[in-house]
C-alpha cells in the first residue's frame, strides 16, 4: 500500500517476532502469529501471511501464504508466490544429529 510520498508502507503485525538482525525491505507486510530469525533477509514488497517461520533470503515483491516454513539456506526469488504450509527440507541426513549445524544444510534456490 503506497504512502503518501509514493513508497511503500512496512506493515509488522503485533502479535509477529522479528529478531533484531532480521533485514526488513520497505514495504513489506508481516501478518500474526509470524517469526522471522536473525538470519532472515526479505525483500521489498513482501507479504508474509500468518504463523509463517522466515530464516532464509526472500527477494522483493513475493508473497508467502501462512504456515510457511523458509529455513536458513533457502532463498526463494523475486516474484515468487510460495503457498500456504510450505517447507523447505535441505537437511543432507535428516535423521542424524550435530553439534555444529553449519555444514548440514544443502542451499536451495527457488525461482527467479
Amino acid at each position: 500500500m503506497p504512502d503518501h510520498q509514493g513508497g511503500m508502507t512496512t506493515h509488522i503485525d503485533s502479535t509477529a517476532v522479528i529478531h533484531p538482525d532480521a533485514k526488513i525491505g520497505e514495504g513489506v507486510r508481516i501478518y500474526g502469529g509470524t517469526y522471522v530469525g536473525a538470519t532472515a533477509q526479505i525483500g521489498g514488497g513482501t507479504t508474509i501471511g500468518r504463523n509463517c517461520e522466515i530464516h532464509g533470503i526472500i527477494g522483493k515483491h513475493c508473497k508467502i501464504q501462512a504456515c510457511a516454513l523458509i529455513y536458513d539456506g533457502v532463498t526463494i526469488g523475486n516474484w515468487c508466490f510460495i503457498g500456504p504450509r510450505f517447507t523447505t527440507t535441505n537437511d543432507i541426513d535428516p535423521d542424524a544429529y550435530s553439534d555444529d549445524w553449519s555444514d548440514r544444510f544443502r542451499k536451495t534456490h527457488i525461482g527467479h
